[in-house]
């Protein structure tokens, strides 16, 4: 059989079923590798993102395959993006990547403060709102009867007061009552 990309070289015989690539065991392949990309510029990953097939960009993969944001955020830049840096899509639309839907991220971190607090913003109207980590109820930051602990990583966890009291206090009990059972 052919590829179907139109290259018109002949394809190998798939060793095993594969069902997510749809091979076949003992029937050809459809595609010999990459060849799907063949005169495909641009198409949309399984994700979601829109990719594009650039082989000589520096950060392309080894199929040769760059996100299509990060590319539209380093020409409005005129240079690569650092190695750590994350651009966020302002509507949470993967596959939209308009000028204005495009926020360049310094690091992960603050990709991820981003999308907390649009979540924030679409749960309770206020982006400073932040949800306990044992009750999951929703409560701003500011309130004194939230606690903040922060984690050596950088992030943050969020509680009430009166649920880390309860919390430890149920902690504190099930310890003295292991330790009597076990006596």
């Amino acid at each position: 059989m052919l590829c179907e990309c139109g290259c018109g070289k002949e394809t190998k015989i798939a060793r095993q079923t594969r069902t997510g690539r749809g091979w076949i065991k003992g029937q050809p392949l459809r595609f010999i590798a990459h060849h799907q990309m063949h005169g495909l510029k641009r198409w949309e990953n399984d994700s979601g993102y829109i990719l594009l097939y650039m082989p000589e960009h520096p950060s392309s993969t080894k199929g040769g395959c760059i996100r299509e944001h990060v590319f539209i955020c380093e020409k409005v830049l005129g240079k690569y993006l650092p190695i750590k840096a994350q651009v966020h899509h302002f509507n949470e639309i993967k596959s939209d990547n308009r000028n204005e839907n495009l926020v360049i991220c310094e690091d992960a971190f603050y990709h991820q403060l981003l999308h907390k607090r649009t979540v924030a913003i679409r749960e309770t109207g206020n982006p400073n709102s932040r949800k306990c980590k044992i009750c999951h109820e929703w409560m701003l930051a500011e309130n004194p009867e939230c606690r903040v602990r922060s984690l050596k990583n950088g992030t943050e966890i969020f509680s009430h007061v009166s649920c880390e009291r309860e919390s430890s206090l149920e902690y504190y009990y099930r310890k003295i009552k292991k330790s009597v059972v076990n006596g």
